[in-house]
């Protein structure tokens, strides 16, 4: 190997470790960020809220996010009375879920 080469594989390692690093603070402050949301979210909701909440996650995690961040939009603003009891929780869900169409299927009968 020439000083070329060796110099292409060094330059190489070094991206390598400098990514792994940066994917490891991303993951480190991502992890920050989802405890600083746990905590708003103690705050802001009920403890059956909170469970209704975690439901909706795994039904519906991408209204569930929205909704997350709209609380802890409106908690930041001084907006909403805290903490949100788990029927006024239904009702705010209730208004964010997408309407479902109601089907009516009508059967004949042939003779």
């Amino acid at each position: 190997m020439d000083n070329s080469e060796l110099e292409e594989i060094r330059r190489r390692k070094l991206m390598e470790m400098q990514s792994s690093e940066e994917s490891e603070e991303a993951k480190a402050y991502m992890e920050e960020q989802e405890a600083k949301k746990n905590t708003l979210l103690k705050i802001i909701l009920s403890q059956e809220a909170r469970e209704r909440l975690n439901n909706l996650k795994l039904i519906r995690p991408q209204i569930a996010e929205s909704l997350v961040n709209q609380l802890i939009s409106i908690y930041q603003m001084g907006r909403i009375r805290v903490p949100i009891s788990d029927e006024e929780f239904k009702n705010i869900i209730a208004n964010v879920m997408p309407k479902r169409k109601e089907i009516n299927i009508e059967r004949r009968h042939y003779e």
